[in-house]
C-alpha cells in the first residue's frame, strides 16, 4: 500500500499456460473504493460510500450498496441490484446494462454502445425524466414521466434494446 492506494498485479511468464488470479479484499466501512481491472470481473457488495469501478475486459457488479456508483466495463455487462444511492452512472461499450435501484434516485444514467439497457425503476415516490433512445433497437418506457421531475433517467444504446419499466 502506498499514499492510500493498494495496488495488485498478477504477472505470468507462461506462454502456453492459462494464468489465473483471485483478488478478495475487504474494506473498513466508511471506505470510498476506486476499482481499474484490465482483465476479469469486479464485485462490490455492502457499500455505503462511492464506489468508482471499472474493468478493461469483464462485467462489474454491484449489489445491496448505498454510495453513488460509477460503473463502467469495456467489455463485459454492467449490473446494479439493490443500490440506493442518489447517483447511479452505469457504461458498458460491449455488453449489456442492467440497474435495478431499490430507491428513487437523483440521477440514473445507463448507457451502452453495443448491448441491451434496462433500467427497472422503484414504482412508488416519482415521476421520471426519462431519456431513452436506441439508435439500432425498440424503445419500451412504462414508468410515470414527467419532463420537469427532479428524476433523471438517461437509458441509450446505440445497437440494442432499451427498456426503462418499474420494478414490480
Amino acid at each position: 500500500m502506498a499514499d492510500g492506494t493498494l495496488t495488485l498485479t498478477v504477472k505470468c511468464d507462461a506462454i502456453a499456460s492459462d494464468c489465473v488470479a483471485r483478488h478478495t479484499v475487504k474494506v473498513p466501512r466508511g471506505t470510498a473504493v476506486t476499482v481499474e481491472d484490465d482483465n476479469g470481473s469486479v464485485r462490490a457488495s455492502g457499500f455505503d460510500t462511492p464506489l468508482k469501478l471499472r474493468s478493461d475486459n469483464g462485467s462489474v457488479k454491484v449489489t445491496d450498496s448505498a454510495g453513488a456508483l460509477e460503473l463502467d466495463s469495456g467489455n463485459g455487462s454492467v449490473v446494479a441490484e439493490r443500490v440506493t444511492g442518489k447517483n447511479i452512472v452505469a457504461r458498458s461499450d460491449n455488453g449489456s446494462v442492467r440497474l435495478e435501484p431499490a430507491a428513487v434516485a437523483d440521477r440514473v444514467e445507463a448507457v451502452s454502445d453495443n448491448g441491451r439497457v434496462e433500467v427497472r425503476l422503484p414504482a412508488a415516490g416519482a415521476p421520471y425524466a426519462v431519456d431513452a433512445k436506441s439508435d439500432n433497437g425498440d424503445v419500451d418506457v412504462a414508468v410515470p414521466t414527467d419532463d420537469d421531475s427532479r428524476h433523471v433517467v438517461k437509458a441509450v444504446s446505440d445497437n440494442g434494446k432499451v427498456v426503462v419499466r418499474s420494478a414490480n
